[in-house]
């Protein structure tokens, strides 16, 4: 009788474990896509300061990007 509760236990143990660690993937997921988010919107704005674009050339790359990708 007690062998059955422990293989019972263990395949309950075994099954919360697989699903544990879908869901830790998938929390992990948001969290770094926030982060993203984040990053894209604070590089935008550093990218999109007057005095960055007064300071490199008129056909600098950096100044192409900053017009076309502005997250603000």
């Amino acid at each position: 009788m007690i062998r059955i509760f422990r293989e019972l236990w263990l395949f309950f143990w075994r099954d919360l474990s697989i699903a544990r660690t879908y869901r830790t993937v998938f929390v992990l997921e948001g969290v770094e896509a926030l982060f993203g988010a984040a990053m894209f919107y604070y590089v935008a704005r550093f990218v999109d300061t007057p005095a960055l674009q007064n300071a490199l050339p008129q056909g600098a790359v950096i100044c192409l990007f900053a017009r076309r990708f502005r997250f603000s």
